[in-house]
Protein backbone atom coordinates (compact mmCIF):
# COMPACT_ATOMS: atom_id res chain seq x y z
CA UNK A 1 0.00 0.00 0.00
CA UNK A 2 2.81 2.24 0.50
CA UNK A 3 4.42 1.73 -2.70
CA UNK A 4 1.10 2.14 -4.10
CA UNK A 5 0.64 5.28 -2.50
CA UNK A 6 3.89 6.26 -3.42
CA UNK A 7 3.96 5.55 -6.99
CA UNK A 8 0.63 7.72 -7.01
CA UNK A 9 2.48 10.31 -5.72
CA UNK A 10 5.45 10.45 -8.63
CA UNK A 11 2.00 10.36 -11.18
CA UNK A 12 0.69 13.39 -10.11
CA UNK A 13 4.02 14.97 -9.56
CA UNK A 14 4.32 13.45 -13.88
CA UNK A 15 0.98 15.49 -14.37
CA UNK A 16 2.06 18.57 -13.06
CA UNK A 17 5.25 18.51 -15.24
CA UNK A 18 8.01 17.84 -12.39
CA UNK A 19 10.98 16.36 -14.17
CA UNK A 20 12.48 13.09 -12.07
CA UNK A 21 15.68 14.68 -10.99
CA UNK A 22 14.07 17.42 -9.26
CA UNK A 23 11.59 15.58 -7.92
CA UNK A 24 13.37 12.17 -6.51
CA UNK A 25 15.32 14.65 -3.69
CA UNK A 26 11.30 15.28 -2.44
CA UNK A 27 10.48 11.58 -3.24
CA UNK A 28 13.80 10.03 -0.93
CA UNK A 29 12.80 12.12 2.04
CA UNK A 30 9.07 11.58 1.96
CA UNK A 31 10.32 7.43 1.46
CA UNK A 32 12.18 7.96 4.47
CA UNK A 33 10.08 10.03 6.21
CA UNK A 34 7.32 6.86 5.79
CA UNK A 35 10.11 4.63 7.13
CA UNK A 36 11.26 6.06 9.90
CA UNK A 37 6.96 7.00 11.19
CA UNK A 38 6.52 2.89 10.54
CA UNK A 39 9.57 1.83 12.01
CA UNK A 40 9.03 4.14 15.05
CA UNK A 41 5.33 2.48 14.98
CA UNK A 42 6.70 -0.90 15.17
CA UNK A 43 8.50 -0.35 17.62
CA UNK A 44 6.00 1.51 20.05
CA UNK A 45 3.74 -1.70 19.50
CA UNK A 46 6.40 -4.60 19.98
CA UNK A 47 7.44 -2.53 23.39
CA UNK A 48 3.80 -2.43 24.57
CA UNK A 49 3.33 -6.20 23.48
CA UNK A 50 6.22 -6.74 25.85
CA UNK A 51 4.84 -5.13 28.52
CA UNK A 52 1.85 -6.44 27.98
CA UNK A 53 3.41 -10.16 28.53
CA UNK A 54 5.11 -8.99 31.67
CA UNK A 55 2.50 -7.51 32.92
CA UNK A 56 0.39 -10.94 32.45
CA UNK A 57 3.39 -12.71 33.74
CA UNK A 58 3.16 -10.80 36.83
CA UNK A 59 -0.24 -10.38 37.26
CA UNK A 60 -0.30 -14.56 37.08
CA UNK A 61 2.70 -14.80 39.84
CA UNK A 62 0.24 -12.49 42.07
CA UNK A 63 -2.69 -15.32 41.25
CA UNK A 64 -0.27 -18.09 41.68
CA UNK A 65 0.33 -16.25 45.50
CA UNK A 66 -3.29 -15.37 46.18
CA UNK A 67 -4.35 -19.36 44.68
CA UNK A 68 -1.94 -20.40 47.70
CA UNK A 69 -3.63 -18.02 50.54
CA UNK A 70 -7.01 -18.97 49.66
CA UNK A 71 -5.99 -22.73 49.38
CA UNK A 72 -7.96 -22.90 45.99
CA UNK A 73 -7.03 -24.03 42.77
CA UNK A 74 -4.99 -21.85 40.13
CA UNK A 75 -7.82 -21.05 37.69
CA UNK A 76 -7.43 -22.72 33.88
CA UNK A 77 -5.90 -20.12 31.03
CA UNK A 78 -7.13 -20.94 27.60
CA UNK A 79 -4.42 -20.56 25.18
CA UNK A 80 -6.24 -19.30 21.87
CA UNK A 81 -6.50 -15.84 23.62
CA UNK A 82 -4.56 -12.93 22.40
CA UNK A 83 -2.10 -10.94 24.51
CA UNK A 84 -5.03 -8.22 25.19
CA UNK A 85 -7.60 -11.06 26.02
CA UNK A 86 -5.15 -12.96 28.25
CA UNK A 87 -4.48 -9.77 29.70
CA UNK A 88 -7.81 -8.91 30.50
CA UNK A 89 -8.78 -12.35 31.61
CA UNK A 90 -6.20 -12.83 33.83
CA UNK A 91 -6.87 -9.25 35.75
CA UNK A 92 -10.13 -10.42 36.31
CA UNK A 93 -9.73 -13.73 37.78
CA UNK A 94 -7.00 -11.29 39.94
CA UNK A 95 -9.54 -9.17 41.18
CA UNK A 96 -12.08 -11.61 42.33
CA UNK A 97 -9.44 -13.68 44.52
CA UNK A 98 -8.62 -9.90 45.59
CA UNK A 99 -12.34 -9.44 46.89
CA UNK A 100 -12.69 -13.38 47.99
CA UNK A 101 -9.32 -12.45 49.90
CA UNK A 102 -11.14 -9.80 51.21
CA UNK A 103 -14.19 -11.08 52.39
CA UNK A 104 -12.22 -13.74 54.05
CA UNK A 105 -10.66 -11.39 55.99
CA UNK A 106 -13.82 -9.61 57.10
CA UNK A 107 -15.70 -12.87 57.92
CA UNK A 108 -12.36 -13.81 60.01
CA UNK A 109 -11.96 -11.05 61.59
CA UNK A 110 -16.02 -10.48 62.54
CA UNK A 111 -15.89 -14.39 63.90
CA UNK A 112 -12.93 -13.18 65.75
CA UNK A 113 -14.67 -10.32 67.47
CA UNK A 114 -17.70 -12.63 68.05
CA UNK A 115 -15.64 -15.13 70.01
CA UNK A 116 -14.29 -12.34 72.28
CA UNK A 117 -17.49 -11.33 72.73
CA UNK A 118 -18.90 -14.61 73.63
CA UNK A 119 -15.09 -15.74 75.65
CA UNK A 120 -15.61 -12.24 78.14
CA UNK A 121 -19.22 -13.21 78.67
CA UNK A 122 -18.72 -16.62 79.89
CA UNK A 123 -15.50 -16.28 81.40
CA UNK A 124 -13.07 -18.84 79.20
CA UNK A 125 -10.50 -18.10 77.20
CA UNK A 126 -10.50 -17.87 73.21
CA UNK A 127 -9.12 -20.83 72.16
CA UNK A 128 -9.84 -20.71 68.40
CA UNK A 129 -7.19 -22.84 65.93
CA UNK A 130 -7.42 -20.22 62.91
CA UNK A 131 -4.30 -17.86 63.34
CA UNK A 132 -3.51 -17.66 59.70
CA UNK A 133 -3.99 -14.33 58.09
CA UNK A 134 -5.85 -15.71 55.54
CA UNK A 135 -8.52 -18.41 56.44
CA UNK A 136 -9.09 -20.85 54.21
CA UNK A 137 -13.01 -21.86 54.03
CA UNK A 138 -12.60 -24.68 56.23
CA UNK A 139 -10.92 -22.33 58.46
CA UNK A 140 -14.11 -20.24 58.66
CA UNK A 141 -16.59 -23.14 59.04
CA UNK A 142 -14.39 -24.53 61.86
CA UNK A 143 -14.68 -20.84 63.82
CA UNK A 144 -18.27 -20.98 63.14
CA UNK A 145 -19.06 -24.32 64.95
CA UNK A 146 -17.00 -23.13 67.70
CA UNK A 147 -18.72 -20.20 67.91
CA UNK A 148 -22.25 -21.68 67.60
CA UNK A 149 -20.66 -23.84 70.58
CA UNK A 150 -20.08 -20.91 72.58
CA UNK A 151 -23.33 -19.16 71.50
CA UNK A 152 -25.14 -22.56 72.91
CA UNK A 153 -23.24 -22.59 76.00
CA UNK A 154 -24.20 -18.80 76.81
CA UNK A 155 -27.62 -19.26 76.22
CA UNK A 156 -27.38 -22.24 79.04
CA UNK A 157 -25.56 -20.04 81.20
CA UNK A 158 -28.55 -17.36 80.86
CA UNK A 159 -31.23 -19.76 80.85
CA UNK A 160 -29.12 -20.92 84.18
CA UNK A 161 -29.04 -17.26 85.67
CA UNK A 162 -32.24 -16.40 84.73
CA UNK A 163 -33.89 -19.86 86.48
CA UNK A 164 -31.69 -18.71 89.80
CA UNK A 165 -33.08 -15.23 89.71
CA UNK A 166 -36.25 -16.20 89.00
CA UNK A 167 -36.25 -18.49 92.11
CA UNK A 168 -34.55 -16.23 93.86
CA UNK A 169 -37.39 -13.46 92.72
CA UNK A 170 -40.16 -16.24 93.74
CA UNK A 171 -38.40 -16.52 97.44
CA UNK A 172 -38.73 -12.89 97.87
CA UNK A 173 -42.23 -13.06 96.69
CA UNK A 174 -43.67 -15.95 99.26
CA UNK A 175 -41.90 -14.02 101.72
CA UNK A 176 -44.01 -10.57 101.14
CA UNK A 177 -47.24 -12.58 100.53
CA UNK A 178 -46.55 -13.68 104.19
CA UNK A 179 -45.62 -10.62 105.46
CA UNK A 180 -48.11 -8.16 103.40
CA UNK A 181 -50.67 -10.47 103.75
CA UNK A 182 -51.18 -10.89 100.20
CA UNK A 183 -55.01 -12.19 99.02
CA UNK A 184 -54.85 -15.62 97.46
CA UNK A 185 -56.20 -14.40 94.18
CA UNK A 186 -53.13 -12.02 94.10
CA UNK A 187 -51.12 -14.70 94.82
CA UNK A 188 -51.93 -17.28 92.21
CA UNK A 189 -52.24 -14.45 89.26
CA UNK A 190 -48.34 -13.17 90.06
CA UNK A 191 -47.40 -17.35 90.31
CA UNK A 192 -49.19 -18.18 86.86
CA UNK A 193 -47.64 -15.78 85.00
CA UNK A 194 -43.77 -16.06 86.39
CA UNK A 195 -43.59 -19.57 84.88
CA UNK A 196 -41.22 -18.67 82.11
CA UNK A 197 -38.02 -17.12 81.45
CA UNK A 198 -38.28 -14.06 79.26
CA UNK A 199 -37.09 -10.73 80.04
CA UNK A 200 -40.64 -9.39 80.44
CA UNK A 201 -41.83 -11.81 82.98
CA UNK A 202 -38.52 -11.29 85.18
CA UNK A 203 -39.05 -7.34 84.75
CA UNK A 204 -42.82 -7.57 85.92
CA UNK A 205 -41.63 -9.79 89.48
CA UNK A 206 -38.75 -6.77 89.86
CA UNK A 207 -41.34 -4.31 89.54
CA UNK A 208 -44.11 -6.01 91.54
CA UNK A 209 -41.13 -6.81 94.05
CA UNK A 210 -40.58 -2.74 94.48
CA UNK A 211 -44.12 -2.31 95.06
CA UNK A 212 -43.75 -4.81 97.61
CA UNK A 213 -41.02 -3.01 99.51
CA UNK A 214 -42.35 0.44 99.24
CA UNK A 215 -45.67 -1.39 101.07
CA UNK A 216 -43.15 -2.78 103.27
CA UNK A 217 -41.81 0.14 104.57
CA UNK A 218 -44.99 1.45 106.02
CA UNK A 219 -45.08 -2.08 107.90
CA UNK A 220 -41.60 -2.29 108.80
CA UNK A 221 -42.05 -2.65 113.10
CA UNK A 222 -45.20 -5.55 112.15
CA UNK A 223 -42.72 -7.22 110.00
CA UNK A 224 -39.92 -7.28 112.43
CA UNK A 225 -42.27 -8.72 115.47
CA UNK A 226 -43.34 -10.69 112.53
CA UNK A 227 -40.20 -12.42 111.76
CA UNK A 228 -39.23 -12.78 115.84
CA UNK A 229 -42.11 -14.67 116.60
CA UNK A 230 -41.30 -17.02 113.16
CA UNK A 231 -37.97 -17.10 114.30
CA UNK A 232 -39.20 -18.93 117.76
CA UNK A 233 -41.49 -20.88 115.58
CA UNK A 234 -38.45 -22.40 114.28
CA UNK A 235 -36.34 -22.66 116.85
CA UNK A 236 -38.68 -24.91 118.22
CA UNK A 237 -39.09 -26.68 115.35
CA UNK A 238 -35.19 -27.25 115.17
CA UNK A 239 -35.14 -28.62 118.53
CA UNK A 240 -32.49 -25.33 119.82
CA UNK A 241 -32.84 -25.31 123.47
CA UNK A 242 -33.42 -21.53 125.33
CA UNK A 243 -34.24 -19.92 122.13
CA UNK A 244 -35.15 -16.74 123.59
CA UNK A 245 -31.43 -16.41 124.00
CA UNK A 246 -30.93 -15.82 120.27
CA UNK A 247 -33.08 -12.81 119.52
CA UNK A 248 -31.98 -9.69 120.83
CA UNK A 249 -34.65 -8.50 123.58
CA UNK A 250 -33.33 -5.48 123.94
CA UNK A 251 -33.95 -3.97 120.37
CA UNK A 252 -37.33 -2.73 120.72
CA UNK A 253 -36.25 0.73 119.22
CA UNK A 254 -34.28 -0.65 116.43
CA UNK A 255 -36.60 -0.60 113.21
CA UNK A 256 -34.64 -0.63 110.57
CA UNK A 257 -34.31 -2.38 107.28
CA UNK A 258 -30.74 -4.03 108.07
CA UNK A 259 -32.23 -5.62 111.50
CA UNK A 260 -35.38 -6.92 109.64
CA UNK A 261 -32.23 -8.45 107.05
CA UNK A 262 -30.69 -10.16 109.75
CA UNK A 263 -33.59 -11.51 111.31
CA UNK A 264 -35.04 -12.57 108.21
CA UNK A 265 -31.30 -14.28 107.00
CA UNK A 266 -31.21 -16.17 110.18
CA UNK A 267 -34.58 -17.40 109.58
CA UNK A 268 -33.60 -18.61 106.21
CA UNK A 269 -30.84 -20.19 107.56
CA UNK A 270 -32.94 -21.81 109.96
CA UNK A 271 -35.28 -23.51 107.57
CA UNK A 272 -31.87 -24.48 105.66
CA UNK A 273 -30.69 -26.38 108.69
CA UNK A 274 -34.66 -27.98 109.57
CA UNK A 275 -34.32 -29.34 105.38
CA UNK A 276 -30.96 -30.96 105.83
CA UNK A 277 -30.96 -32.23 109.25
CA UNK A 278 -35.03 -33.93 109.11
CA UNK A 279 -34.13 -37.31 109.89
CA UNK A 280 -31.47 -35.77 113.28
CA UNK A 281 -34.49 -33.59 114.36
CA UNK A 282 -37.04 -36.29 114.15
CA UNK A 283 -35.10 -38.61 116.60
CA UNK A 284 -34.91 -35.57 118.71
CA UNK A 285 -38.70 -34.48 119.04
CA UNK A 286 -39.39 -38.43 119.71
CA UNK A 287 -36.81 -38.29 122.35
CA UNK A 288 -38.65 -35.65 123.90
CA UNK A 289 -41.81 -36.37 123.60
CA UNK A 290 -40.99 -39.71 125.45
CA UNK A 291 -39.00 -37.72 128.06
CA UNK A 292 -41.90 -35.34 128.84
CA UNK A 293 -44.02 -38.72 129.05
CA UNK A 294 -41.46 -40.14 131.47
CA UNK A 295 -41.94 -36.68 133.56
CA UNK A 296 -45.71 -36.52 133.79
CA UNK A 297 -45.41 -40.39 134.92
CA UNK A 298 -43.43 -39.03 137.72
CA UNK A 299 -45.58 -36.47 138.81
CA UNK A 300 -47.97 -38.89 139.75
CA UNK A 301 -47.78 -40.99 143.40
CA UNK A 302 -46.73 -43.98 143.82
CA UNK A 303 -48.29 -46.83 145.17
CA UNK A 304 -46.07 -48.31 148.25
CA UNK A 305 -46.56 -51.58 146.69
CA UNK A 306 -45.43 -50.27 143.32
CA UNK A 307 -41.72 -50.33 141.87
CA UNK A 308 -40.05 -47.42 141.33
CA UNK A 309 -40.61 -46.31 137.28
CA UNK A 310 -37.67 -46.45 135.16
CA UNK A 311 -37.46 -44.09 131.86
CA UNK A 312 -38.84 -45.30 129.04
CA UNK A 313 -36.58 -47.93 126.82
CA UNK A 314 -34.39 -46.70 124.01
CA UNK A 315 -34.79 -43.00 125.44
CA UNK A 316 -30.94 -42.75 126.53
CA UNK A 317 -29.63 -44.82 124.25
CA UNK A 318 -31.50 -43.00 121.20
CA UNK A 319 -31.10 -39.50 122.18
CA UNK A 320 -27.09 -40.37 122.71
CA UNK A 321 -27.71 -41.80 118.88
CA UNK A 322 -29.41 -38.51 117.70
CA UNK A 323 -27.08 -35.81 118.51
Amino acid sequence: MVTRKLQLLMSVWADLGFEYEPTRSRFERTKSHIETLLNQMIDSEVEMKETLLKKIAQLKDHLHQLCRELSIPLPEFTASLSILEQENSVRKDLEHLKEKKRDRERAQKKLKKKEAELCAKLGAHCLSTCSVSVPSEKNLQEMKLWIQGLEREKLQQLEVTRRRELAGLQEQLALFFDRLDIPPEEQHRIRSSSTDLTPSTLAALRATLAEYERRKQACLREFITRAKDDLLTWYKKCCVPQCRLYLDVDDSEDISEERLALLEDQLKALKEFYSENKLIIAKAERHEALWSRYLELEKRPIAPEEPRRAPPAGVEGEAEASW
